[in-house]
Protein backbone atom coordinates (compact mmCIF):
# COMPACT_ATOMS: atom_id res chain seq x y z
CA UNK A 1 0.00 0.00 0.00
CA UNK A 2 3.35 1.85 0.37
CA UNK A 3 2.71 3.65 -3.00
CA UNK A 4 0.24 0.75 -4.30
CA UNK A 5 -2.66 1.72 -6.85
CA UNK A 6 -4.66 0.03 -9.71
CA UNK A 7 -4.24 0.70 -12.81
CA UNK A 8 -6.19 3.74 -12.30
CA UNK A 9 -4.72 5.25 -10.11
CA UNK A 10 -7.38 4.46 -7.12
CA UNK A 11 -6.32 2.56 -3.74
CA UNK A 12 -7.09 -1.26 -3.68
CA UNK A 13 -8.32 -3.16 -0.90
CA UNK A 14 -6.06 -3.52 2.22
CA UNK A 15 -5.72 -3.06 6.09
CA UNK A 16 -3.28 -1.46 8.50
CA UNK A 17 -3.25 -3.32 12.12
CA UNK A 18 -1.78 -2.51 15.37
CA UNK A 19 -2.04 -5.10 18.36
CA UNK A 20 -2.31 -3.54 21.66
CA UNK A 21 -0.89 -5.97 25.15
CA UNK A 22 -3.44 -4.65 28.17
CA UNK A 23 -0.56 -6.71 30.11
CA UNK A 24 2.42 -4.58 28.51
CA UNK A 25 0.58 -0.95 29.52
CA UNK A 26 0.12 -2.05 33.22
CA UNK A 27 -3.89 -2.73 32.86
CA UNK A 28 -4.58 -4.74 35.57
CA UNK A 29 -8.17 -4.14 35.42
CA UNK A 30 -11.10 -4.56 32.47
CA UNK A 31 -10.21 -1.89 29.50
CA UNK A 32 -13.21 -0.25 28.62
CA UNK A 33 -12.41 1.50 24.78
CA UNK A 34 -14.44 4.94 23.49
CA UNK A 35 -12.85 4.77 20.46
CA UNK A 36 -9.92 3.88 17.86
CA UNK A 37 -8.02 7.33 16.68
CA UNK A 38 -6.14 6.54 12.67
CA UNK A 39 -4.12 9.01 11.00
CA UNK A 40 -4.36 10.03 7.13
CA UNK A 41 -1.82 11.28 5.19
CA UNK A 42 -4.10 12.31 1.94
CA UNK A 43 -7.25 11.23 0.84
CA UNK A 44 -8.94 11.82 -2.76
CA UNK A 45 -12.91 11.53 -3.22
CA UNK A 46 -14.61 10.12 -0.97
CA UNK A 47 -13.21 7.13 0.45
CA UNK A 48 -14.64 4.97 3.64
CA UNK A 49 -12.82 2.78 5.83
CA UNK A 50 -13.96 -0.38 7.77
CA UNK A 51 -12.68 -0.32 11.89
CA UNK A 52 -12.53 -3.53 13.28
CA UNK A 53 -11.83 -3.97 16.63
CA UNK A 54 -10.76 -7.52 18.68
CA UNK A 55 -8.92 -9.65 20.89
CA UNK A 56 -5.58 -11.55 19.37
CA UNK A 57 -4.52 -15.10 21.13
CA UNK A 58 -1.18 -14.98 19.59
CA UNK A 59 1.98 -13.24 20.44
CA UNK A 60 2.51 -9.07 20.17
CA UNK A 61 5.73 -9.97 18.55
CA UNK A 62 5.09 -12.02 15.74
CA UNK A 63 6.20 -11.36 12.14
CA UNK A 64 3.05 -12.12 10.74
CA UNK A 65 -0.24 -11.60 12.30
CA UNK A 66 -2.43 -15.02 12.28
CA UNK A 67 -5.88 -13.61 11.29
CA UNK A 68 -6.86 -17.19 12.72
CA UNK A 69 -6.20 -15.68 16.06
CA UNK A 70 -7.89 -12.53 15.57
CA UNK A 71 -11.93 -13.03 17.21
CA UNK A 72 -13.75 -9.88 15.93
CA UNK A 73 -15.51 -7.82 18.88
CA UNK A 74 -16.79 -4.67 17.62
CA UNK A 75 -16.99 -2.85 14.19
CA UNK A 76 -17.83 -0.05 12.55
CA UNK A 77 -18.25 0.52 8.63
CA UNK A 78 -17.84 3.15 6.11
CA UNK A 79 -16.22 5.54 8.03
CA UNK A 80 -16.31 8.46 6.06
CA UNK A 81 -12.72 10.52 5.79
CA UNK A 82 -13.21 13.78 3.89
CA UNK A 83 -11.12 14.72 0.91
CA UNK A 84 -7.49 16.35 0.94
CA UNK A 85 -7.27 15.37 4.55
CA UNK A 86 -3.90 16.36 4.93
CA UNK A 87 -1.89 15.06 8.24
CA UNK A 88 -5.32 14.57 10.07
CA UNK A 89 -6.51 12.44 12.79
CA UNK A 90 -10.04 10.60 12.43
CA UNK A 91 -11.99 9.62 15.80
CA UNK A 92 -14.39 6.56 15.36
CA UNK A 93 -16.61 6.08 18.81
CA UNK A 94 -16.50 2.24 19.38
CA UNK A 95 -17.38 0.53 22.68
CA UNK A 96 -15.94 -2.46 24.04
CA UNK A 97 -14.47 -3.98 27.02
CA UNK A 98 -11.52 -6.27 27.10
CA UNK A 99 -10.43 -8.92 30.01
CA UNK A 100 -6.92 -8.13 31.79
CA UNK A 101 -4.09 -9.93 29.74
CA UNK A 102 -5.91 -9.49 26.51
CA UNK A 103 -4.31 -8.32 23.38
CA UNK A 104 -6.21 -5.56 21.45
CA UNK A 105 -6.23 -5.81 17.94
CA UNK A 106 -7.13 -3.05 15.72
CA UNK A 107 -7.77 -3.12 11.66
CA UNK A 108 -8.37 -0.31 9.77
CA UNK A 109 -9.42 -1.56 5.91
CA UNK A 110 -10.47 -0.31 3.16
CA UNK A 111 -12.10 -1.77 -0.12
CA UNK A 112 -11.15 -1.86 -3.71
CA UNK A 113 -11.70 1.84 -5.10
CA UNK A 114 -11.28 0.64 -8.38
CA UNK A 115 -13.32 2.55 -10.80
CA UNK A 116 -14.08 5.27 -8.28
CA UNK A 117 -11.50 7.65 -8.03
CA UNK A 118 -11.19 7.48 -4.41
CA UNK A 119 -7.55 7.76 -2.74
CA UNK A 120 -6.79 7.06 1.06
CA UNK A 121 -3.09 6.80 2.50
CA UNK A 122 -2.98 5.94 5.97
CA UNK A 123 -0.66 8.20 8.79
CA UNK A 124 2.50 7.51 8.88
CA UNK A 125 4.86 9.19 11.65
CA UNK A 126 8.98 9.17 12.00
CA UNK A 127 8.01 8.61 16.23
CA UNK A 128 9.26 5.60 16.99
CA UNK A 129 6.38 2.43 18.14
CA UNK A 130 6.02 0.24 21.21
CA UNK A 131 5.04 -2.53 18.76
CA UNK A 132 5.43 -2.82 14.99
CA UNK A 133 2.25 -2.38 12.39
CA UNK A 134 1.22 -4.63 10.40
CA UNK A 135 -0.55 -4.59 6.77
CA UNK A 136 -2.40 -6.67 4.24
CA UNK A 137 -1.91 -5.37 0.60
CA UNK A 138 -3.60 -8.46 -1.47
CA UNK A 139 -2.51 -6.85 -4.66
CA UNK A 140 1.32 -5.49 -4.50
CA UNK A 141 2.57 -6.27 -1.08
CA UNK A 142 1.60 -9.20 1.39
CA UNK A 143 -1.31 -11.29 1.36
CA UNK A 144 -1.21 -11.59 5.08
CA UNK A 145 -0.70 -9.44 7.63
CA UNK A 146 3.07 -8.69 7.92
CA UNK A 147 4.92 -6.09 9.82
CA UNK A 148 5.99 -3.14 7.91
CA UNK A 149 9.76 -3.78 8.59
CA UNK A 150 9.36 -7.46 7.46
CA UNK A 151 7.99 -5.92 4.24
CA UNK A 152 10.72 -3.45 3.43
CA UNK A 153 9.39 -0.29 5.04
CA UNK A 154 9.93 0.97 8.06
CA UNK A 155 7.05 2.82 8.96
CA UNK A 156 4.61 3.41 12.34
CA UNK A 157 1.14 4.08 11.53
CA UNK A 158 -1.01 6.23 13.68
CA UNK A 159 -3.43 3.96 15.29
CA UNK A 160 -4.50 4.39 18.67
CA UNK A 161 -7.03 3.11 20.99
CA UNK A 162 -8.62 5.32 23.58
CA UNK A 163 -10.63 3.99 26.66
CA UNK A 164 -10.65 4.23 30.62
CA UNK A 165 -9.36 1.18 32.83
Amino acid sequence: MFGCTNTDGTTPAGSWYRVFSLAEAGITNTFSVEKVTFGVCFAVGTPTVDVEIGTYAGSITDPTLDLAKITPVRSVNAVPVAADQISKLVDVPLTADFAPGTNIVVEISTKDFNGTGDQLSIGLTAAGETRAGFLRSPLCGPAVPMTTTAVGANAHFVITVTGTR
